[in-house]
C-alpha cells in the first residue's frame, strides 16, 4: 500500500525551495559573497544513526521490543512495521527529539528513513506521522510493558558472564508532571505533581536494568519488594553463583526490605534516616570529631559500628555511623547492613559511591535522555513513552562503552549525542549502495572510525 500525502505536507516546503538568504557583512574588496538557500539535496543533521543502528543490530533491543508487543492494528492496512515504529521513536529520542511531535519533519529525514524503516531515501512512503506514534504508545496493556522490561533484563544477564557478584543500585525519583496524568499526585517530600518513579541501576557499570513507573502518592519503597520477587528469579537464573548485592537510600529503608532479603540470601547497605537514638550511639565518634577539629582546624571525619533495633525490628542490626564537623553544625550519617566482615570506613564508603552511580546515571536517564517526558494521559502509556526512553538511554549507553581508552570514555550522554550523533552529512542513493557523505573537516572523524571497527567486529 502507498500512503497518500495531503496538500499541506507537499507545501510544507514549498516556499523556501527558492530562497535565497545574503549576508552583508562581506568586505567589498572580497570577490564572493554568501548566500544560503534550501535546495541542498538529501541531507541529515544526525549521521550518527547509523552507529544506533549497528548497536541495536547487535543488541536487537528495538526488535526485541516490538516482539513483546501485541499488534491489534488490521494487518490489511499497516503501513508501518511495529519494529520500525519502535525503531523510529527511540532512534529520535537518542539523538534528542523527545516529543512525538517530533515526527512531523523527521518522518522525512533520508538516513531516518533508511535506518529506521528500512527505506530508500527517495521512498514515496515516509516514516510514521505523530499520530500513528501516538496510537502506539496508548494500546499497550500491562503486561505488555512487563514483557519489555524483562528485554531490559535478559539484555543485562546478557553482557555478562557469571560475575562474581553484582550491585543493584535501586532509587526511587521525583517525574514531575504539569498536565492531568493519570495517577499522578501531589507528593509533600517533592512540593510538586509527580509520578514516583523506581529505577535499578547496575551499580559498578552504570547500566539501566529496569525503570519502574509507580503512581505520584506512594512512599519511596512502595513496591520494592514486588520487583525484587520478579527480578531476583531472573538474575539467579543467569548466574546460579552470583552474590547479589542491594544497594539504596533511605527511602528505601524498612524493615520488611531487611527481612526478605536476609531471606533471599542478598547483601544490602542501605541508608537510614537520622534520628535521636541513632545520634546517641554516635556520640562518641562526634566527641573525637570535635576534638581533632579543635586542635588542628581541620573537617575529619570518623566512623563507628552499633547494634541497633528499632522498635519496628524483630532483631538487632548493624549500623554503621558517620560523624563529621562542618561549618554550619555536626553531620551525621548512618547506614545498616548485614555484611559484617568489613570495615566501617569500608561499608559507609561503598554507600557512598552509589552517588557517583546510581544518582548521576538518573540524571543522565532523565535530563539528557528526557525520561521524563511523560505527557500523555495514560498511566500505562506514560510507563511505555518511559521504556522507549530507556531503550535510547541503554542504546547510548552501549556507545559510550566503546568509547573507553577515547579522549570521550568519561562523557555523558549528552556530550556523545553533540559530538557523535548530530553530525551532518548529505545522503546519496546509487544502484548499489546508500552513500553518507560526513563533512570533511569533522573534528572527531578517528573517534567515528573508532566506534565504527568496534561494532563490526565479530
Amino acid at each position: 500500500m502507498t500512503e497518500c500525502k495531503t496538500n499541506s505536507e507537499e507545501k510544507s516546503s514549498a516556499p523556501f525551495q527558492n530562497t535565497q538568504l545574503n549576508f552583508s557583512f562581506i568586505k567589498r574588496n572580497q570577490r564572493k559573497k554568501i548566500t544560503v538557500d534550501f535546495n541542498g539535496g538529501e541531507i541529515t543533521s544526525d549521521a550518527g544513526w547509523v552507529l544506533l543502528r549497528q548497536v541495536d543490530e547487535r543488541e536487537r533491543l528495538c526488535e526485541k521490543i516490538s516482539d513483546a508487543i501485541v499488534d491489534r492494528r488490521n494487518q490489511f492496512f499497516i503501513v508501518h512495521e511495529m519494529t520500525h515504529l519502535i525503531r523510529q521513536r527511540v532512534y529520535q529520542i537518542a539523538a534528542g527529539y523527545e516529543d512525538c511531535n517530533d515526527a512531523g519533519d523527521l518522518r522525512r529525514d533520508p538516513l531516518l528513513k533508511a535506518m529506521a524503516g528500512d527505506r530508500k531515501p527517495d521512498d514515496d512512503i515516509d516514516l510514521a506521522s505523530q499520530p500513528t506514534l501516538c496510537r502506539l504508545e496508548n494500546r499497550r496493556g500491562e503486561w505488555e510493558l512487563e514483557a519489555i522490561m524483562k528485554v531490559f533484563v535478559e539484555l543485562y544477564t546478557s553482557r555478562h558472564s557469571n560475575p562474581d557478584y553484582v550491585i543493584l543500585d535501586i532509587d526511587p525519583t521525583d517525574d514531575v508532571c504539569h498536565g492531568n496524568q493519570q495517577l499522578s499526585f501531589f507528593h509533600g517530600y517533592y512540593g510538586e505533581k509527580i509520578y514516583h518513579d523506581l529505577v535499578i541501576f547496575d551499580g559498578e557499570s552504570g547500566e539501566l536494568i529496569t525503570p519502574i513507573l509507580r503512581p505520584g502518592n506512594v512512599h519511596g519503597s512502595d513496591g520494592v519488594i514486588e520487583v525484587l520477587e520478579w527480578l531476583l528469579p531472573q538474575l539467579r537464573r543467569a548466574w546460579p553463583n552470583t552474590e547479589i548485592i542491594i544497594r539504596a537510600d533511605g527511602g528505601l529503608a524498612v524493615p520488611r526490605l531487611y527481612e526478605y532479603l536476609e531471606r533471599e540470601g542478598c547483601w544490602y547497605v542501605i541508608g537510614l534516616i537520622t534520628n535521636d537514638r541513632l545520634r546517641q550511639f554516635n556520640k562518641g565518634a562526634m566527641r573525637e570529631v570535635e576534638k581533632i577539629f579543635d586542635s588542628t582546624g581541620e573537617r575529619e571525619q570518623v566512623f563507628c559500628e552499633f547494634e541497633y533495633q528499632a522498635g519496628s525490628w524483630p532483631n538487632p542490626r548493624r549500623v554503621i555511623g558517620k560523624a563529621e564537623l562542618l561549618e554550619k553544625g555536626p553531620n551525621q550519617r548512618f547506614v545498616v547492613t548485614n555484611v559484617l566482615e568489613t570495615t566501617p570506613y569500608a561499608v559507609y564508603k561503598f554507600y557512598r559511591d552509589r552517588g557517583e552511580g546510581a544518582e548521576n546515571r538518573i540524571k543522565e536517564w532523565k535530563s539528557m535522555m528526557h525520561a521524563d517526558r511523560l505527557s500523555c494521559h495514560k498511566f500505562y502509556a506514560n510507563w511505555f513513552r518511559m521504556l522507549l526512553h530507556s531503550a535510547a538511554y541503554v542504546l547510548m549507553w552501549s556507545l559510550k562503552q566503546r568509547l573507553l581508552e577515547t579522549e570521550l570514555e568519561n562523557s555523558t550522554v549528552e556530550t556523545i549525542r553533540l559530538k557523535i550523533i548530530k553530525l551532518g552529512a548529505r545522503i546519496r542513493a546509487s544502484a548499489r549502495r546508500l552513500w553518507v557523505h560526513c563533512a570533511s573537516g569533522y573534528p572527531y572523524k578517528n573517534i567515528w572510525i573508532h566506534l565504527h571497527a568496534q561494532l563490526v567486529a565479530g
